[in-house]
């Protein structure tokens, strides 16, 4: 998960300060909160309610 959103946030980086570096923070909104959502999940992780948590948790059992 923490991979899966680090290239998110890789390809959201390039588009938002090399394609559109002209943009306002208004104009960019969507791309700025797409940046926050994944770049906590990739901070973070997924958390215990996962599904890669919730099947390791049926393979132990």
């Amino acid at each position: 998960t923490r991979l899966a959103s680090a290239a998110v946030l890789v390809l959201l980086g390039v588009s938002m300060f090399l394609v559109h570096p002209d943009w306002s923070v208004a104009e960019g909104q969507f791309g700025w909160l797409l940046m926050i959502v994944f770049g906590s999940i990739a901070l973070m992780g997924a958390g215990r309610y996962s599904i890669d948590a919730a099947l390791a948790n049926k393979v132990e059992d």
